[in-house]
């Protein structure tokens, strides 16, 4: 249901995992974790990692088409389907300073991580993780002795985000009322 490693680490941004080689000459399918999918036509270059390390790969975006829920990929260096193959399951990443510019009054996902959680003037928890669960994202809400709280991180929900607080105006019934203090 969700990814092994955080969705932001130390100025770079998870944006997709490679899930399989596409055609003969090196393209890369990709399973792309942005609600803006379209913003990867405009990347020229990406990080490349192990899902289980830190360490990584720069690479420069030659092409990239959308395509279905995804989208194809050309990194340069890879012109076969072997060295594409060798790729699978590698995370995309992109280096922060290399996302567009937010809007104001909008955020990415990636900062609502560790901020305080609250409901009515009430804090709840703290958001401890984000789950790509492939329809939408999930803000895992935690606080000590509870169990975690799933919020679907949609723009309903959220009422403002600031520094340290992310104040949500959820519907009934979604927040167990004794899990907060």
């Amino acid at each position: 249901m969700s990814e092994a490693c955080p969705p932001e680490v130390s100025g770079f941004v998870r944006i997709g995992r490679i899930t399989r080689a596409h055609g003969l000459r090196g393209e890369l399918h990709v399973t792309l974790y942005t609600a803006q999918r379209e913003n990867i036509l405009n990347y020229v270059r990406v990080f490349l990692a192990a899902p289980d390390s830190m360490q990584r790969c720069e690479c420069a975006v030659q092409r990239v088409r959308l395509a279905g829920r995804g989208a194809i990929l050309k990194l340069a260096g890879y012109g076969t389907r072997a060295a594409a193959e060798a790729l699978v399951g590698q995370v995309l990443w992109l280096a922060v300073q290399d996302l567009p510019r937010a809007a104001e009054g909008e955020w990415y996902l990636y900062e609502l991580m560790g901020k305080k959680a609250c409901v009515a003037g009430r804090f709840v928890g703290t958001i401890a993780a984000i789950l790509d669960t492939g329809a939408q994202p999930l803000l895992v809400l935690r606080h000590k002795g509870q169990p975690d709280v799933l919020i679907p991180a949609v723009a309903a929900f959220i009422v403002q985000v600031d520094a340290e607080t992310v104040t949500f105006d959820l519907p009934e019934g979604l927040l167990n009322p004794d899990a907060t203090l």
